[in-house]
């Protein structure tokens, strides 16, 4: 694509069709530059009278520039009264928060007394638990123990002699 192709793709017209637009709006531009001249000029003249020494007469003199609009004059200020934040009021609010937070407190205090009974008899009956447990596994060591020297006699026993038995009347 060529340069002259590619400003014609961007400009959607003809490069001449574009001048003669830009020639067009310049123009128009520089009659409503006119315009406001006379129009600043004719003003100038009926404010200032328009006399020999006056600037108005020159036409070069008289910017360009399109009229203003007015700007905002500031209102007069106030005298402003400052709202001083009426510490009563928030001394008050302050206590009405300080209060309830003291009654959920003693609520809370309240309910942590029973729980902390029972987790005081928990805590005796884990103790009790672990030492009942302790005996248990020593009786049972014991009880090994004992079973064990049993089953050893009972088997020495085998081997020695027996008593012999004493024979009834009858069988004599």
């Amino acid at each position: 694509m060529s340069e002259s192709e590619e400003t014609k793709w961007r400009l959607g017209t003809e490069p001449e069709e574009a001048e003669q637009d830009a020639a067009e709006l310049s123009s128009e531009e520089d009659e409503k530059k006119e315009e406001l001249q006379g129009t600043v000029q004719t003003k100038a003249e009926e404010i200032g009278g328009g006399g020999e020494g006056s600037l108005v007469t020159r036409e070069e003199a008289v910017p360009a520039k399109p009229p203003r609009k007015r700007e905002r004059v500031a209102k007069a200020e106030r005298p402003t009264t400052k709202k001083e934040p009426d510490s009563n009021r928030n001394m008050e609010k302050i206590a009405k928060e300080l209060e309830r937070q003291a009654n959920r407190l003693t609520r809370v205090e309240k309910a942590i007394l029973p729980l902390q009974r029972s987790v005081n008899k928990i805590e005796k009956q884990t103790n009790t638990i672990k030492q009942i447990y302790a005996k248990v596994t020593q009786l049972q060591g014991q009880t090994r123990s004992t079973t064990k020297q049993g089953a050893q006699n009972k088997k020495g026993k085998k081997y020695t002699s027996r008593p012999k038995r004493k024979r009834s009347p009858s069988s004599r």
